[in-house]
């Protein structure tokens, strides 16, 4: 029993060293949401302590042919908030993929009005913008689908605000509305199956209800809400398919991963001491080493063949005899195959909310993914949009609506550069360069970077997009070979024009 003694601390090294290098596997191999699932921005951000924000929805008076909603926003925190930093969005399912539709956003004067917190008025709200967009179909459930999204904004000015620790800004009685929308073929709207449904709400301010479904956004941020100065709210609005503002997604639906959950390694919490003594005789002298590996797969297989499933448990029984002691020496040599070579291999996505040939405002809309198995510095990545400008005179600007890691929902838009680059490179004339400043989170294995952007002319005049090499008419994420990727000035994706 003393050679057995001796070889238990020379086999748990060998195990730990096993086990740890399964570990950064598991993590690197861990599953990344589905390509639909965060097409909108997940901007996981819970807001600074004095910043406390909560949406109520309620139903103004919806129609089979016109939808509408009706809104309260409570400013929970210590900081009055100017209205034009806020933005609720809704997300319906419209006609179907192939249909023509167009969509009428509508909105009027007077219909909000800004309370103080005792509950008396304060100021009339100046009349509410609202944007009816295109997006990828998203189906989150069954039930719970979109490919539509309302964005209702305030357009008052910075100094009308909803007062600290209690102010709200409210709709007023039905019919009064935050936002409306219609076909403008006055059709009837097929909403059984939208993501954000106001019939779930009551009719009134009284009644009004804490949906998850609609979600309320600070500069372009996704709102972490709080339902009272003291409570963070259990219904903050979800985007469809993704996260909330608090950087978890509530609803047991979605695919999300998280990010901190500590992952399971097949290790038996009691290593099964099948031991089974060996009689002492002189067999069991070096050769209990080598036992290790002769019940169990713990061999130079296990690198290959392990999976999460392997529970490394030491079932050495040590039953061996002195012809296997070269199979030790191969399981100890063969480890080394458990930790690869570093393989960088960064790849991109693109899709567009602007599917069409003329249009004054492209979007541009890409994900650059780390399928490596190295962490990639931000800092030295460069994405390239090319386009044809010619025929314009006027000078292009560039917009970063958001920006993101992905998972865990990071915002990196205050990180993200768009600049527009003056060239000659086959038909293109210009390309909008997309980079991060240094600082910006690595990108690690299986995770991406998502970047919403828009380019306009400063006349808002149109593109012609059918002469730009990297546009495409495609509404969902697929590889786009026609963007370039650059690692260190060095292209590492696409084709250049």
């Amino acid at each position: 029993m003393k050679v057995l003694k001796n070889w238990v601390p020379a086999f748990g090294v060998m195990a730990a060293a096993l086990i740890l290098s399964w570990m950064a596997g598991c993590n690197k191999s861990a599953a990344p949401l589905t390509a639909a699932a965060l097409s909108s921005p997940p901007a996981a951000q819970i807001l600074p302590g004095n910043i406390k924000l909560d949406l109520d929805v309620w139903n103004p008076g919806d129609a089979p042919n016109f939808s509408r909603i009706a809104a309260r926003i409570t400013n929970w925190g210590s900081t009055p908030i100017a209205l034009n930093r806020l933005t609720v969005k809704a997300w319906f399912n419209g006609l179907g993929a192939g249909v023509p539709q167009t969509y009428v956003g509508i909105s009027w004067a007077n219909n909000q009005t800004l309370f103080n917190p005792n509950g008396t008025w304060l100021a009339n709200v100046a009349q509410t913008s609202v944007q009816i967009a295109p997006g990828p179909s998203l189906a989150c459930s069954s039930d719970r689908q979109a490919n539509w999204t309302m964005t209702a904004g305030f357009t008052d000015s910075s100094t009308v605000q909803i007062p600290a620790n209690g102010g709200y800004v409210e709709t007023n009685s039905p019919p009064s509305s935050l936002a409306a929308w219609h076909l403008d073929n006055w059709a009837n709207l097929p909403k059984s199956q939208d993501y954000s449904r106001i019939t779930e709400a009551g009719t009134n301010s009284a009644a009004r209800a804490d949906l998850k479904y609609y979600a309320l956004y600070l500069d372009g941020q996704l709102v972490c809400e709080w339902s009272s100065p003291a409570a963070m709210d259990p219904n903050t609005g979800l985007q469809p398919c993704g996260m909330s503002g608090c950087g978890v997604d509530p609803s047991p639906t979605a695919t999300l991963v998280d990010p901190s959950a500590t992952p399971t390694v097949g290790v038996d919490p009691t290593p099964t001491d099948t031991h089974t003594p060996v009689p002492p005789t002189a067999t069991s002298t070096s050769t209990a080493t080598s036992t290790a590996t002769a019940t169990r797969t713990f061999t130079a297989t296990s690198t290959a063949t392990s999976t999460p499933t392997n529970t490394f448990t030491a079932t050495s029984t040590a039953t061996s005899t002195a012809t296997s002691t070269a199979t030790a020496t191969a399981t100890s040599t063969a480890t080394a195959t458990d930790t690869p070579a570093p393989v960088t291999a960064l790849r991109l996505q693109f899709m567009t909310f602007q599917p069409v040939s003329i249009t004054n405002n492209p979007s541009v809309l890409f994900r650059v993914i780390n399928d490596g198995n190295t962490t990639v510095n931000m800092s030295q990545v460069e994405v390239r949009y090319w386009y044809d400008d010619a025929s314009s005179n006027a000078s292009t600007s560039t917009n970063v609506d958001w920006a993101g890691l992905l998972p865990p929902g990071t915002a990196l838009t205050n990180t993200t550069s768009d600049t527009i680059i003056t060239t000659s490179h086959g038909t293109q004339d210009r390309y909008a360069s997309y980079t991060f400043a240094p600082g910006t989170p690595a990108l690690a294995p299986s995770q991406w970077v998502e970047v919403q952007s828009r380019l306009n002319h400063s006349d808002w005049s149109n593109f012609n997009q059918t002469l730009n090499y990297s546009f495409g008419a495609v509404t969902s994420y697929q590889d786009w070979t026609k963007m370039t990727v650059y690692l260190n000035g060095n292209l590492v994706w696409g084709v250049e024009p």
